[in-house]
């Protein structure tokens, strides 16, 4: 059975109907790129190479012409992880374990090096902040635009950690799946971040929307294949964590070795920090009334609405509530109360068994 990547015909929108600082979190010159396709990538979808997908023109006199297009490569697994960051706080997680263990940013147990791991190169940034730090834009690394990085387990005294990039000091030295850090951007001397008001955008006429700064997890979902992938304890009261996925995921599966047979979590909150483009059910662009995407820029907390029906529902097909996004810190209460339901747990790696 051939499986389509893209099931109906889709209409590519012209480059300068997005925000700017989208177009810029892409890469995406909005002097060069006349049209813009975002495409989801199904769900199941198998490795390979598809496409390539006809372009069909049409002129004003309604004369059309269909050219080959490009073709779209689905790789088995990640190699890379992106992450954006905004303005102040941002939860996120590796996603990856640094690979090789042999490679300057890698630990001998897959985590990665918080010093050598910011040392990566970022775009993006604002040229006054450049100028301030005495640096050339495209000479501006991590380390310069993040303030200070907070990881937190109860299970430690005290239970915050921190690395402060501009000191190389703190006792935070490495970072690795299944944990969630906070990485704090800075404000010292300047503002970092290139921010862009568009008048001609129907939902933020007068906001200076910031350009996200990416920041690259480069390695393997299980560095390890030989070895049993690595899992993550939790405490009782609170845990800061991430999932162990290299694909979005959800509340059910993520949470299901604490949901079964008893749901034994309580919360699970995340803070949206976030600029991206709105999608509908079908993974299809939102257009607003005057034809622009609609996009999501979100600075906000958010509770994960858990699996619903459980156990009415059964364990088989799983309920999955809310979605968890690769790459995101999230705040997990186990519980309070010191009863004898209240107890910590284990979650494990998302994904299919590594080969």
């Amino acid at each position: 059975m051939t499986q389509e990547l893209v099931s109906s015909t889709k209409s590519m929108v012209f480059a300068s109907k997005f925000h700017e600082a989208l177009l810029r979190k892409w890469g995406v010159d909005p002097e060069e790129g006349l049209l813009v396709l975002p495409l989801t990538i199904p769900e199941g979808t198998l490795p390979g190479t598809y496409g390539p997908f006809d372009i069909t023109i049409e002129d004003v006199a309604g004369q059309t012409v269909t050219i080959p297009g490009p073709t779209v490569e689905v790789a088995a697994s990640r190699s890379a992880l992106d992450v954006y960051l905004l303005p102040q706080f941002n939860f996120i997680t590796p996603a990856l374990q640094c690979f090789p263990a042999s490679a300057t940013q890698c630990t001998d147990d897959f985590e990665f090096d918080l010093k050598e791991l910011l040392k990566q190169k970022v775009d993006n940034v604002s040229p006054a902040f450049a100028t301030a730090i005495g640096k050339a834009v495209e000479e501006v690394t991590a380390s310069d635009v993040i303030d200070i990085i907070w990881a937190y387990d109860t299970a430690q005294t005290p239970a915050f950690r921190s690395h402060v990039p501009f000191l190389s000091t703190g006792d935070l030295k490495s970072i690795g799946v299944g944990s969630g850090y906070i990485f704090k951007t800075t404000t010292d001397p300047v503002d970092p971040f290139v921010r862009i008001v568009d008048p001609d955008n129907e939902q933020f006429p007068t906001k200076a929307i910031p350009v996200p700064l990416k920041l690259t997890f480069t390695g393997r979902v299980i560095a390890d294949p030989v070895k049993l992938p690595p899992t993550t304890d939790l405490e009782k009261v609170w845990n800061l964590v991430g999932p162990h996925a290299e694909v979005d995921t959800t509340t059910g599966v993520w949470l299901a070795p604490v949901t079964i047979p008893e749901r034994t979590w309580v919360h699970l909150i995340t803070f949206e920090n976030e600029l991206d483009i709105a999608l509908d059910d079908s993974g299809d662009l939102v257009l607003l009334p005057g034809g622009k995407p609609q996009i999501v820029f979100s600075q906000r907390w958010v509770s994960l609405r858990p699996p619903a029906g459980f156990p009415d529902a059964g364990p088989s097909p799983l309920p999955s509530g809310s979605t968890v996004k690769a790459g995101s810190g999230l705040w997990l209460l186990m519980c309070e109360s010191p009863a004898s339901t209240c107890v910590g747990g284990t979650l494990s790696f998302v994904g299919p068994a590594p080969e």
